[in-house]
């Protein structure tokens, strides 16, 4: 019995979220942001390699507007924002709103800063040439996806490493430590790979 009470709450929950609109809080002509989508191809038209993927793990790291979190596909916190009335600055308004989260607007200019982003974020992992453009999906009466199109160049490998220094003995524990570097010959170019060995040589 309480389990058919929980479940029928639940749904009673679910029901009351899924009628919860977000357009009361949407200007005219603005669009909610309902997902980010990555589209990878390469200048020269061939297959997308594993390193240029790999390139990209971390790319949602460096799309600034992120759409409403959900759980099992739904905006729950979007939907509790929103079953408020934008006019009722009651208590419990309040609460919900607080509780909530407000509908994300998608912002073309933040989406060309992100763009821009992306593409710096390949150049440091050695595919220099890449460019990237952003646009957007309609999904939905009044929602879209915003859409990176990655255009990426063949991932640069580091040819070879040397340490230099006109001093013989600062030269000598140079090559020692050449063998414990990060940077190694024949390895793919990452900036943050350089930056860390940097730092080793300060610290």
């Amino acid at each position: 019995m309480k389990r058919l009470l929980a479940t029928l709450s639940a749904t009673l929950i679910l029901c009351c979220l899924a009628s919860c609109s977000a357009d009361k809080y949407m200007q005219p002509g603005q669009m909610l942001l309902k997902r980010n989508q990555l589209n990878i191809s390469m200048a020269d038209s061939s297959q997308v390699p594993p390193e240029v993927a790999d390139a990209l793990a971390d790319a949602q790291h460096y799309i600034y507007q992120k759409p409403n979190k959900r759980i099992l596909w739904v905006p729950v916190w979007l939907k509790l924002y929103c079953a408020t009335n934008p006019t009722d600055s009651s208590r419990w308004s309040n609460f919900w709103r607080r509780t909530g989260e407000p509908p994300v607007i998608y912002d073309r200019n933040v989406a060309l800063r992100s763009a821009e982003q992306l593409a710096k974020l390949m150049k440091t992992k050695g595919c220099f040439g890449t460019t990237v453009t952003t646009d957007t999906i309609q999904n939905g009466p009044r929602s879209v996806n915003a859409t990176y199109n990655v255009v990426a160049t063949a991932r640069r490998k580091i040819y070879d490493v040397s340490f230099v220094s006109r001093q013989p003995d600062i030269q000598q524990l140079l090559q020692q430590w050449k063998e414990d570097s990060y940077l190694k010959a024949g390895d793919y170019y990452d900036q943050q790979k350089m930056i860390a060995e940097t730092k080793e040589f300060i610290e």
